[in-house]
């Protein structure tokens, strides 16, 4: 009889620790970042808020950016049916190096998730089924606010309820040289013909070598600079004049004559109410000029060979 009670008592202490190494909730760490570009880096991302529900996301659905920043979901089949009480609410982590995450505390069940990106008005959703004794889930999720849609799925359900689709226009720019005052214009060999959605009043072309890299300075910044055209122009079966499909508006349009070692720009804008208007930019090299700065029609010519010894910074209108 002692024998029983003691191998009794054995089990009953194996069973009450059985159940005392079960975890049931889930401590999900999820790290926000933003995509800026298609294949660029990955960067922290912060003001991402998340909440939880008790919920399938093939019956339940976020109607809008704002009921998501609310924390409020819809039923797919009665919009008017809604949970505006979340499961949880993510907050910061307060676990030792984890401040680049947010966390929320899950039941062993399936939940929704929703996730809103404050900064760029984007969100995304999706379902996780929790199991006991995960302890800790680590989590990444990338916003990529450089995708042309409305939504797309990359194992969340993202969604951009404020995408516009961009409205294109085919511009074209001329580009000829003047040998002598009034002489006849003459095309040039060798020219690189780019653009920029920037304004002429905030940015400047420091150096030639820095127009044929397509590099321009801030003016209230010499420090700042900008690379990577958006636009870049290409020419044309007609020698000397470029084919640009540009989407903004003012552009800085940047004209390199690599030839006599010139460039010019101007700031121009564009009409986008017609798509079907093609409008045309039409540049002139006065190669016969002895100045460092010319002013022509708009645009700003530079001939490096002239630049006096002391640097100066011109305005320009």
């Amino acid at each position: 009889m002692k024998r029983y009670l003691l191998c009794a008592f054995a089990a009953m202490l194996l069973l009450n620790s059985c159940f005392k190494d079960v975890e049931e909730n889930t401590t999900y760490l999820l790290k926000p970042l933003v995509q800026y570009t298609s294949g660029g880096m990955n960067e922290p991302l912060e003001g991402v808020i998340g909440y939880a529900f008790e919920a399938d996301t093939t019956e339940w659905t976020v109607l809008s950016y704002e009921d998501a920043v609310h924390g409020i979901i819809s039923r797919k089949d009665n919009p008017s049916e809604q949970i505006a009480t979340p499961l949880a609410e993510a907050l910061p982590s307060e676990i030792e190096g984890m401040a680049d995450r947010i966390e929320l505390t899950l039941p062993p069940r399936s939940v929704m998730l929703l996730m809103v990106d404050t900064v760029n008005r984007l969100y995304a959703y999706t379902e996780v089924e929790m199991k006991e004794n995960i302890g800790k889930l680590y989590v990444t999720l990338i916003f990529k606010p450089w995708k042309e849609a409305t939504s797309w799925k990359e194992g969340w359900s993202f969604y951009n309820p404020f995408f516009e689709p961009t409205v294109t226009i085919e511009s074209f720019v001329k580009v000829a040289a003047e040998q002598t005052e009034n002489g006849t214009p003459e095309t040039i060999q060798n020219v690189k013909v780019m653009a920029f959605a920037a304004d002429t009043t905030e940015w400047r072309i420091a150096s030639y070598d820095d127009a044929v890299g397509g590099m321009l300075t801030s003016k209230q910044d010499s420090l700042v600079t900008r690379t990577n055209p958006e636009f870049n122009g290409y020419e044309t079966n007609e020698k000397g004049t470029f084919r640009m499909q540009v989407s903004a508006s003012p552009l800085m349009v940047v004209v390199v004559d690599r030839t006599h070692r010139l460039y010019a720009y101007s700031k121009q804008t564009v009409d986008f109410a017609d798509p079907t208007l093609s409008p045309t930019f039409s540049v002139l090299f006065p190669l016969w000029q002895t100045s460092w700065i010319m002013e022509q029609n708009g645009w700003r010519v530079v001939n490096p060979e002239y630049e006096p010894a002391e640097e100066q910074t011109p305005a320009i209108e």
